[in-house]
């Protein structure tokens, strides 16, 4: 882990000792880059922390965020169509998004519009996995967990290509297929009553059209 690195992620830093501090540690779990920079060291910059938490604590942790001095903001963009809509709380450069979800047999389930509703296994969710970052211990998804989730949804996005191919590369050192296996049994993704859309067919096509707008729209400005 590079002094260079740890300067570019001061952010990161002071969001995860809040982030330790707020929750306990069987309430959540830490999503996206900060598990392959637990397992390799920074090595490039981070934009913020993605959380699934179970929903029974928002309130609590609402209110751990504000004495800490963090704004909260409902954030908006093209998950909104969807109702996949995290709470962000904001602190100068630190911004932390955490999905309130609830946690039932199956999994960690997040309510969307209209009926439908996004699962995330159990087998992920029991996970437990303990990394730490700039000596900082936290709750994350296991690394064939994450592996699973960024080669499926996020590798193919254009503007995060690169940065998540190396992020694959550091992951994949550490993946266990039969635990991709068995998340995949699972049914990962969007449900709707009793209907399955596979995370790696409907959510990874309708994902990637968003992203197309994003980027016309980025272009636009």
């Amino acid at each position: 882990m590079t002094k260079y690195w740890l300067s570019k992620n001061k952010h990161i830093i002071v969001g995860l000792k809040d982030v330790v501090a707020v929750f306990l540690k069987s309430d959540y779990k830490i999503l996206g880059s900060l598990i392959p920079s637990a397992l390799n060291g920074a090595y490039r910059k981070m934009g913020d922390i993605d959380i699934i938490a179970d929903r029974k604590v928002k309130d609590k942790v609402i209110k751990g965020f504000k004495q800490r001095g963090y704004r909260v903001i409902l954030v908006k963009g093209l998950g909104n169509l969807l109702g996949i809509v995290p709470i962000r709380f904001s602190k100068a450069k630190t911004k932390i998004d955490v999905f309130f979800g609830q946690v039932e047999s199956k999994g960690w389930w997040l309510d969307l519009k209209m009926g439908f509703r996004l699962l995330v296994p159990l087998v992920i969710w029991d996970s437990g996995f303990k990394l730490k970052f700039n000596n900082i211990e936290f709750s994350g998804i296991s690394p064939s967990a994450a592996f699973y989730v960024i080669s499926t949804l996020e590798a193919k996005k254009t503007h995060w290509a690169k940065t998540r191919s190396k992020d694959l590369l550091i992951l994949a050192k550490h993946v266990d297929f039969k635990e991709v296996a068995k998340i995949k049994s699972q049914q990962p993704g969007l449900w709707f009553k009793n209907i399955y859309f596979p995370v790696n067919n409907f959510i990874a096509k309708v994902g990637t059209i968003f992203q197309v707008i994003e980027d016309f729209i980025l272009k636009l400005n």
